[in-house]
């Protein structure tokens, strides 16, 4: 559980959609709106990693695949998720270019469960670090969503606090860009690390 719960943790820590979506609504709309975008990430990121568990779970039972190739995919796909995220990292002023966007008109909660659900890379992550989990029953799944989930919560919610607070005193991107980019490269040493053990 502590595995997934630090993999979830990294994941959303990254400066992605999300992150940045609760960083606008700190901004714009105050520590409150920020916060309950962070309940939306909660449930959405809990719906998105116990299914991601449980697939796993129904995929290891139904077929009987070659474990090295299973290591190799998940491995890769960890290993270009982290790249991705170290790249956008380093070529992207986070500040000017994604934080400054128009009001939201949606519900705090709604729009970032909405955005949390559909963005399909971090689904593939979980998916194929579930793997290395080892999910025996749906219990082990729904424990270990709810470690996953709460690790995005904690997450999600210094972000809320970091943009509601402190964000308009930060004039240099220098600090978010390392949280990406140390970000990137222990998501690209959990696939190396997967691949080897």
């Amino acid at each position: 559980m502590v595995k997934a719960f630090m993999f979830a943790f990294m994941v959303s820590i990254v400066i992605g959609p999300v992150a940045i979506l609760i960083i606008n609504y700190g901004l714009n709309g105050g520590l409150k709106k920020a916060l309950l975008g962070c309940l939306g990430v909660w449930v959405a990121n809990f719906t998105m990693t116990f299914a991601a568990y449980s697939i796993n779970l129904v995929f290891e039972d139904s077929l009987s695949l070659d474990e090295d190739i299973l290591d190799i995919v998940s491995s890769a796909i960890l290993i270009v998720f982290g790249s991705m995220i170290a790249y956008k990292a380093i070529k992207t002023n986070i500040l000017s270019s994604y934080v400054k966007c128009k009001k939201r008109t949606m519900h705090p909660v709604l729009g970032a469960f909405l955005l949390a659900v559909i963005n399909p890379l971090s689904f593939v992550a979980y998916f194929s670090f579930a793997k290395e989990l080892n999910v025996m029953n749906v219990q082990e799944s729904f424990q270990l969503g709810l470690a996953s989930s709460i690790a995005a919560l904690i997450a999600m919610t210094a972000y809320a606090f970091l943009s509601g607070h402190y964000l308009n005193k930060i004039s240099n991107p220098t600090i978010l860009k390392f949280i990406n980019i140390g970000s990137g490269v222990l998501i690209i040493g959990f696939g190396i690390f997967n691949y080897f053990y």
